[in-house]
């Protein structure tokens, strides 16, 4: 799963079941190559941030504003 929050772009590796599942999210493909370009890890979301991020949109209870 790739997201943005303001200016920053995150990632992390869900299954296609998983977001078929438990999100109305665009699915797209990427190629074996992808890469992301870090930030320093003191400038990063915490790990536990993040799966409240995913907790959320496993629940179901948001709203996406475009």
């Amino acid at each position: 799963m790739y997201y943005e929050i303001g200016e920053y772009s995150f990632h992390t590796p869900i299954t296609e079941e998983r977001a078929e599942k438990n999100t109305q999210l665009e699915i797209k493909e990427i190629d074996e190559n992808f890469q992301t370009h870090g930030a320093d890890i003191v400038d990063l979301l915490s790990t536990q941030f993040v799966q409240k991020v995913i907790d959320l949109l496993d629940s179901g209870d948001y709203t996406i504003i475009e």
